[in-house]
C-alpha cells in the first residue's frame, strides 16, 4: 500500500485568516495533515500540483499554510488573484508571481511566508490594487535567488505593509511604482528590532510617499580608503546614510 495514500480524517491544520474554517482535505496516510499543508517533502509533487491548478481554475485563492516542496516550482505567472491568502505559506523552491495581479476587498496576505528556494521569489511586474491592502509582515525572504519585486505597481493599492520582514537575501524594487496619493501608504517597519533593509535595492523608483519606521539601510560603518568613506553595498536610497534609522523617516517630492 502507497505509504502517502490518503485517510478519510479531516486534515488537522488551523488557519488563520477569517472567516473560521476547517480544511476539507484528507491527511496522508500516517499524518496529520493533508497533501497541500504536509511538510513532507516527499509528498506527490504531482498530486499537489495539480490541485492548485484545480483551485485556480475554481478562483481559491485560499493558500494558507500551503506546504510548496523542494523540486517543485510554484508559477503563478499572470494570474489574476481576488482575496490571495498566502498566509504562512512555505516556498521551498523558486516561486513566480511574474506580472500576476492582486486585488478584492479581502487583500492580499503574504504574512509569515517564507520564501527559501534557490530560485528566489518573483514578484516583478506584478499590480497589487486589493482594497484590503497588501501585508508581507513577518515574511521571511532568504532563498539564494532573493526577491524580485521589480517594475511591480503598488500605486493603487491603499495599504502596503512590510512589519518585522526578513530580508535575509537580496531584494530589487527596481522601477517599483509606489504610491503618489496621500491617503495610501506603503510602509517599512520594525517594532522590537529595527528592519534590516541593507540588502534591499530602490534603485530607480519613485520613493515619493515610502514610510520607514525603525530601521537600518546601512549594516556597517563605511570603510575608509584614502581618507574617503567606502560604502561596501548596492545604492538604495540618495539620502539613506542621512535619515535618523531610530526615527520615523517619511519620503516625499511636493
Amino acid at each position: 500500500m502507497d505509504k502517502f495514500a490518503v485517510t478519510q480524517t479531516p486534515c488537522q491544520y488551523k488557519y488563520h485568516i477569517p472567516p473560521q474554517r476547517q480544511c476539507t482535505h484528507p491527511p496522508l496516510a500516517g499524518g496529520k495533515f493533508c497533501l497541500f499543508h504536509s511538510r513532507n517533502d516527499d509528498k506527490d509533487k504531482k498530486a499537489f500540483w495539480q490541485g492548485i491548478q484545480n483551485k485556480l481554475q475554481d478562483k481559491d485563492f485560499d493558500f494558507e499554510g500551503y506546504y510548496f516542496p523542494p523540486g517543485l516550482v510554484a508559477d503563478f505567472r499572470g494570474i489574476e488573484f481576488t482575496d490571495a491568502n498566502f498566509y504562512l505559506a512555505i516556498f521551498k523552491d523558486k516561486v513566480s508571481f511574474f506580472f500576476a495581479t492582486f486585488s478584492g476587498k479581502g487583500g492580499a496576505h503574504f504574512r509569515s511566508a517564507t520564501f527559501s528556494g534557490e530560485g528566489g521569489a518573483d514578484f516583478s511586474g506584478a499590480t497589487f490594487s486589493g482594497e484590503g491592502g497588501t501585508y508581507f509582515s513577518h515574511a521571511r525572504f532568504s532563498g539564494e535567488g532573493g526577491a524580485d519585486f521589480s517594475y511591480t505597481n503598488f500605486t493603487e493599492c491603499n495599504t502596503t505593509l512590510f512589519e518585522d520582514t526578513k530580508f535575509e537575501t537580496k531584494c530589487k524594487f527596481l522601477y517599483a511604482r509606489f504610491p503618489r496619493r496621500s491617503d495610501h501608504f506603503f510602509i517599512f517597519r520594525g517594532t522590537r528590532d529595527p528592519i534590516d533593509l541593507s540588502r534591499c535595492s530602490f534603485l530607480y523608483s519613485n520613493p515619493d510617499r515610502l514610510i520607514f519606521h525603525n530601521f537600518k539601510f546601512i549594516e556597517n560603518e563605511p570603510e575608509k580608503f584614502l581618507g574617503l568613506s567606502i560604502w561596501r553595498r548596492d545604492f538604495v536610497l540618495s539620502d539613506e546614510k542621512m535619515v535618523d534609522k531610530g526615527g520615523t523617516v517619511t519620503i516625499t517630492r511636493e
